[in-house]
């Protein structure tokens, strides 16, 4: 056996090893020890020796190198005597490199088998270690993948049918405007304004003396000839996602009387819209600021307990909040029910700050600010970089509170400041923070305006500290105070009070009409009375039962003629009470005896009877 090792002696770094180590080191390997007994045999290729304790066979070996570096020949280096347990070197000059400058060990670090003690405890301790890590990470990793397959799944199940094309809707795009048919366009419009510096709801009516239930050419559209009520929102396009179709699908799942239902929307580009139902009598906003409507109290009541009720619901249910409460998402049906929408769908509605600084360029910006919460106005002021997004109830309650200002008025928020406050400068008032204890800017509600305690309620609502204003509940209980004060009933609907007042109004008429029916009867009796007075019983009777009466020959007949003598004269001595009473005497007369001989008074004249 020849071991042949090559020469790296130009590597640097090397540490040389004498040839009396590496005998020593051959030695160890053939002999496993230096002492023992050695037991002789002759084999074919010469002697050969067995160490008696352990059994190791001891054979001649030597150790050949490359020590002929340009013939690449191998020579021998070191030769052993396993018979003698000799080591004897043929070229001692010759230096051998290891890394480290010992021998190899003469049995490996985990045995010849690898099983040696220390490297099973290594590799068990290796083994619990992958497990404890590569079992939670797989398991993590098919439950992601179960996950996204069933989430997939439930996508791919979602319904679609609520999405509409552009080219399928009948719609008036705001930003465009309509024709000279329908009223000014959308830039006429923002030229006068820009010129008032205030913004007028006339401009986006479709006939600003319309009627308040004639909603706004905007605010209808037709999909699949149905009409619906329209919501234009701020975003210019929006892809249709998942995360959309969950939202929708979570608002089309409310029922609610007092909220707008989801029928569908368009994402097209420059046409993301939403479409509710049909609400004909268009929008609160719109109703406020008709001042030719009609907005008595009761209808007031019903509008504003319809918003604390959807309000309610909202702040109770997953939703948690609105975030964008106003007049102009408060829609009345025909029943005169208001339904509040834009809730949720916070894809929809909640822009980026480049759509955020597009619409601050919009001639209504600061108009539509009026019914956000000075909070959030004084953040969005410092934080240009990015956009302010309604997070607390407290903000949903001063909403409400300039609704409950423009229903208690009649007319739209802060418009008691006249002309000389515009939009900006009474925006700049309500972000502008006072020193402490100085009344923020807010609208002036005279006490004589409503009930106190609504006064009261609302101006705690728009209240500056957020955590004075008052909870849904807390206005809903003072709200049902008022309207049992007011003999309005506990669930004021304007619906249930014009049936109540159909109701009473139905009692008195049938009052009228029963007495009515009373004076025809008698009037009715009169007249019989007078028919049958100058007819025989046998004709009336007949008559009376609705007999056939067939004409009656007879051949022969008296007739009397009877005259009052001198009765110019006595009419003359006489007043008109007394004739008349005269005349009604005589003619009585005669009548009780002409029946009772079956005669018949054919005429009866002033003063004279003729009998047959």
């Amino acid at each position: 056996m020849a071991w042949a090792v090559r020469n790296y002696s130009n590597i640097t770094g090397q540490t040389t090893v004498g040839a009396d180590d590496l005998a020593n080191w051959m030695g160890q390997i053939m002999s496993g020890t230096t002492e023992g007994s050695i037991t002789i045999l002759n084999g074919i290729q010469g002697s050969f020796g067995i160490a008696t304790p352990s059994g190791d066979l001891r054979e001649n070996t030597c150790i050949m190198a490359m020590m002929d570096l340009n013939l690449g020949a191998y020579l021998t280096y070191l030769r052993y005597d396993g018979v003698l347990n000799l080591t004897s070197y043929v070229n001692a000059s010759y230096s051998w490199i290891s890394t480290d400058g010992t021998f190899p060990a003469n049995e490996p670090y985990c045995g010849f088998t690898g099983d040696a003690d220390v490297c099973r405890v290594i590799s068990d301790t290796t083994t619990t270690i992958t497990t404890a890590v590569v079992i939670p990470l797989v398991l993590l990793t098919c439950a992601v993948v179960a996950y996204m397959s069933r989430r997939r799944y439930k996508l791919s199940q979602l319904d679609d049918s609520w999405l509409a094309q552009l080219k399928e809707l009948k719609v008036v795009d705001p930003n465009k405007g309509i024709d000279d048919k329908g009223g000014p366009t959308d830039q006429q419009a923002t030229t006068d304004e820009k010129a008032e510096g205030k913004f007028s709801m006339g401009g986006n009516s479709l006939n600003a003396s319309n009627n308040s239930a004639i909603p706004t050419a905007f605010s209808v559209g037709y999909w699949k000839s149905v009409p619906y009520t329209v919501r234009w929102t701020k975003k210019r396009f929006l892809k249709a996602s998942a995360k959309i179709a969950l939202e929708v699908r979570a608002v089309s799942a409310i029922r609610n009387d007092n909220i707008a239902e989801l029928r569908g929307g368009c994402l097209e580009k420059a046409s993301v819209l939403l479409l509710y139902d049909y609400c004909s009598r268009g929008s609160l906003e719109e109703s406020v600021n008709d001042m030719s409507s009609k907005f008595e109290w009761p209808l007031r009541f019903s509008y504003i307990n319809d918003v604390i009720r959807a309000m309610h619901y909202i702040h109770t249910s997953s939703i948690k909040l609105h975030g964008r409460l106003s007049s102009a998402c408060c829609f009345i049906d025909s029943r005169f029910t208001l339904k509040v929408a834009d809730v949720g769908l916070p894809s929809f509605f909640n822009m980026n700050l480049a759509e955020f600084w597009s619409q601050k360029r919009r001639p209504d910006f600061y108009y539509r600010q009026f019914w956000v919460a000075p909070e959030v106005l004084r953040e969005q002021e410092n934080r240009v970089e990015e956009v302010v997004k309604v997070t607390t109830k407290e903000q949903d309650i001063y909403s409400f509170g300039i609704i409950m200002q423009e229903i208690i008025l009649h007319s739209p928020p802060y418009a008691m400041y006249g002309d000389d406050y515009t939009d900006e400068r009474i925006y700049n008032a309500i972000v502008k923070e006072g020193p402490p204890g100085m009344k923020a800017f807010r609208p002036m509600l005279d006490e004589t305006a409503g009930h106190i305690d609504i006064i009261k309620i609302c101006e705690r609502c728009w209240a500056e500290i957020p955590q004075d204003r008052p909870s849904f509940n807390q206005i809903r209980v003072v709200m049902k105070e008022v309207t049992k004060l007011l003999g309005m009933g506990d669930r004021l609907n304007i619906m249930e009070t014009l049936i109540q007042q159909m109701e009473e109004h139905t009692a008195t008429l049938e009052g009228m009409i029963e007495e009515k029916d009373t004076l025809i009867q008698q009037e009715k009796s009169r007249a019989d009375a007078l028919l049958f007075s100058n007819l025989p019983s046998t004709i009336t009777d007949a008559l009376t039962r609705g007999s056939t009466l067939d004409p009656v020959y007879l051949d022969l007949c008296s007739i009397l003629i009877i005259d009052i003598m001198n009765f110019d004269i006595l009419t003359a001595q006489c007043s008109a009470e007394e004739t008349a009473q005269l005349l009604a005497d005589v003619h009585g007369t005669y009548f009780e005896e002409a029946s009772k001989f079956d005669c018949w008074m054919m005429e009866t004249l002033t003063q004279k009877i003729t009998v047959s």
